[in-house]
């Protein structure tokens, strides 16, 4: 328990200056300060200084401090600060001495004459002439002692002024020591002092009080000469402190500016390997261009190529086809032909089989007569056309008559990419020839309107509109109406079989389509403005 509570007492601390060394002293400890003893403190200082206590004087609030004074007597508190100085062992005593008659009540009127004796033996501070101030080592040591014909009451008076000088300038205790020895007086003989006549008494004695003021002045000069040296002293050790400081922060200062040089010199390294990786980013990245646009130019010369590839191979197929239904069209009238020739045959070996005579062939309409052949029943004019004629010569045909028919100052050519024409028959209306080679179909067709409506209602009575225009194709010449959601666009059509009808037929019909297309065009206005 009482290690316990020792352990969560607070710590406090006693700081020590030192006048010797200029060091600073710290004293910690765990505990009641005021049970601290000076006799510790000076136990402490002699392990860390190396001064014997002995030659130790404390000093607290210009107090000297007695070895048997604990710190509730001297007042210590938390971060008191004591003075350290060293002197000899009798001026330690003396002023251990000194502290302790100022503590005492008596007076210095009831000294006695023993007293004299205890400050007499303090002279042994000065060991020789060496040790007196400069003012001092001219003087002989008859005037230093002032003679043998003091008497008793003028040794305790000077003994008074000692005291009193050593209390006044208690602060350094070394030189009060020296004061009172100096002012002591020497052992009075009371042979001498009763044989020597009244005047020269009176002659010492004023020559004795000479010898205290200059004394008591040159005491006064080596107390204000020790305190500036002690000033001086403890400017030198603050001097040195801050000269380690300064070369401690001047290395600081060199290490720093390394570490800044050494930051420096990463930043650059980093900024030179970034230069460096960025022109192999910017080369790789022109790589990556020109690649890319090498890239792109070829896939451009690939793709041109294979369209003009799928363009040259649109155009033979096309041609094939067209070769194949043209041979196609001579197989087939090949066929007809030898049809017709094995029934003429036929016929004939019939006939001069039986005995009966040949009939013309327009007048073979027995019942039981052999049928003609097909192309007999077909008329003139789609003979000439039909067989073995290709569709661009039906076409060429058919537009001849539509240029005819439309009154045009050019003839009428289908474009071979599209294979169709724009016909204009008026300001604001064209018509469009088509050949489909599919169905071999030859269309006309016009744009009645190029956009719907957008309102509902609108468009269904435009849809109603046309649908019963369309019926039977009797408002249309013949022709169709159709929608493109798509592309929103409303057609008029007309087409005719150009494998199976007449040239001309389409030419028949141009002028009412025209006509039919105009008037529908004129509806649907007025439609679409109410």
């Amino acid at each position: 328990m009482e290690s316990s509570a020792a352990a969560a007492a607070p710590t406090t601390c006693v700081y020590v200056l030192s006048d010797v060394d200029g060091y600073k002293y710290k004293l910690v400890m765990q505990g009641d300060l005021q049970l601290l003893t000076v006799r510790k403190v000076k136990r402490y200082l002699q392990r860390a200084a190396g001064i014997d206590p002995a030659q130790q004087l404390l000093t607290f609030n210009s107090v000297a401090l007695d070895d048997t004074m604990s710190g509730k007597d001297a007042g210590f508190f938390d971060g008191a600060i004591l003075r350290l100085q060293q002197v000899s062992s009798s001026s330690a005593a003396l002023a251990q001495c000194i502290s302790v008659d100022e503590h005492r009540p008596s007076t210095a009127h009831t000294v006695d004459r023993a007293v004299p004796a205890r400050v007499v033996g303090a002279p042994q501070l000065i060991s020789s002439p060496r040790a007196l101030p400069p003012p001092l080592r001219c003087l002989s040591p008859n005037k230093l002692t002032g003679g043998a014909e003091c008497e008793a009451y003028d040794a305790a008076s000077c003994r008074r002024r000692g005291v009193v000088a050593g209390v006044a300038y208690s602060s350094p205790p070394e030189l009060a020591g020296t004061t009172s020895v100096t002012v002591s007086t020497p052992q009075v003989i009371p042979g001498r002092a009763s044989s020597a006549p009244n005047a020269d008494g009176d002659g010492f004695h004023v020559y004795y009080r000479e010898l205290e003021e200059k004394v008591a002045a040159l005491s006064l000069d080596n107390v204000r000469l020790r305190e500036q040296l002690q000033v001086v002293a403890r400017q030198a050790a603050e001097a040195c402190t801050d000269g380690r400081h300064e070369e401690e922060v001047k290395r600081l200062k060199a290490a720093v500016a390394m570490a800044q040089e050494g930051v420096k010199d990463a930043e650059r390294a980093a900024a030179d390997r970034w230069r460096v990786k960025e022109e192999e980013l910017v080369k790789e990245l022109d790589l990556l261009r020109e690649e890319r646009r090498r890239f792109h130019e070829e896939s451009t010369a690939q793709e041109a190529k294979l369209q003009e590839l799928v363009h040259s191979m649109e155009g033979e197929i096309r041609g094939l086809k067209y070769e194949l239904h043209d041979k196609d069209e001579a197989l087939q009238a090949a066929r007809l032909s030898l049809a017709e020739a094995q029934s003429e045959k036929r016929s004939r070996t019939d006939v001069a089989r039986r005995g009966v005579d040949i009939c013309p062939r327009g007048e073979a309409n027995h019942p039981f007569a052999p049928a003609a052949s097909r192309r007999a029943r077909i008329p003139l004019h789609q003979r000439q056309h039909g067989g073995s004629s290709s569709i661009d010569e039906l076409a060429e045909t058919a537009l001849e008559y539509l240029t005819q028919a439309f009154e045009s100052a050019t003839p009428l050519v289908l474009e071979p990419e599209n294979d169709t024409c724009v016909v204009p028959v008026a300001n604001d209306l064209k018509v469009l020839v088509t050949l489909d080679r599919e169905t071999e179909r030859l269309y006309l067709y016009v744009t009645l309107l190029n956009h719907l409506p957008s309102s509902p209602v609108q468009r269904m009575q435009l849809y109603e509109m046309l649908l019963e225009g369309a019926l039977l194709g009797k408002d249309m010449a013949g022709g169709s109406v159709g929608v493109s959601l798509e592309s929103n666009l409303v057609l008029m059509s007309v087409s005719a079989n150009l494998r199976h009808s007449g040239a001309s037929a389409l030419a028949a019909t141009a002028a009412p389509f025209v006509n039919a297309a105009q008037a529908w065009t004129k509806s649907i206005d007025v439609l679409l403005n109410s």
